[in-house]
């Protein structure tokens, strides 16, 4: 088996093969592609995709972070009590759907809570070690919206100098464990680890939600369009416009429940 990851940068590219290893079993093969940007990503998806997924050895993982991510989210997303988990959902079912059916079981659509530094935040002997601390500790490092804006206050307090997310964040890499993290308050990366491992036989070490190998493209669409016409009807602002946007989130509702069953 193949397996493909595509990333956004020279980070994630020059450490991922080494930092992944724990959760690569024996005989698998592991390819990094950087794709440069999370625009390149996004542009790029549908042909990079199916091209890697006309050999039919070949699993991909698509790792994009969310933040700064080039999509507009409908503002119903954005006012919902957990945006963030709607965010990450709503990505894989958009990507998800510019897929063929028959190639949706070989792909995993993974954002990154918010960048690939949100990992490094996540485990605390690293930070310590690098930064020459004893009590650095984030209890929940998804919660941190600028985790490489954290790191670099770290860098000006306690080295006294900028930090350079290529050099430093490799220094730091060579010192993180994919191990400490995944038993850290880290759930999105947690669930990362537990479909690669489940992709390739094994057994996830904690609960993992299914692959979107069920993707239903016919309920994200009216899903879809529900939340353009929430949209609209905010935006005219009347009493009988929000009655109706109210009727239209009771449906959205149904329709979140059932593309999660379908997931």
């Amino acid at each position: 088996m193949k397996i493909v990851i595509y990333c956004e940068g020279d980070t994630e590219a020059a450490v991922l093969k080494d930092f992944l290893k724990p959760f690569i079993l024996v005989d698998n093969t592991i390819k990094i592609v950087n794709k440069r940007g999370s625009g390149n990503l996004k542009r790029d998806f549908t042909f990079d995709i199916e091209a890697q997924l006309a050999q039919p050895d070949v699993v991909i993982f698509w790792l994009i972070d969310l933040l700064r991510i080039p999509i507009t989210f409908p503002k119903s997303i954005q006012a919902d009590l957990d945006p963030v988990g709607q965010q990450y959902n709503y990505i894989q079912q958009h990507f998800a759907g510019r897929i063929h059916a028959t190639m949706r079981n070989r792909i995993y659509i993974c954002p990154v809570i918010w960048e690939i530094e949100t990992w490094l935040l996540a485990d605390s002997e690293a930070l310590n070690r690098f930064f020459g601390q004893k009590g650095l500790n984030f209890h929940s490092p998804e919660d941190m919206a600028e985790p490489a804006k954290t790191l670099q206050d770290l860098s000006r307090r306690f080295r006294k100098r900028e930090y350079d997310k290529t050099n430093d964040g490799l220094a730091l890499f060579r010192r993180a464990d994919a191990r400490r993290i995944y038993d850290d308050n880290c759930p999105h990366f947690n669930r990362f680890v537990n479909q690669l491992l489940e992709m390739q036989g094994g057994q996830p070490l904690r609960p993992v939600s299914s692959s979107p190998s069920t993707f239903d493209a016919q309920i994200f669409e009216e899903y879809a369009g529900i939340l353009e016409q929430i949209d609209q009807l905010l935006d005219e602002a009347s009493e009988a416009s929000f009655k109706q946007a109210l009727l239209l989130d009771e449906k959205r509702k149904q329709l979140e429940a059932a593309l999660k069953h379908k997931s």
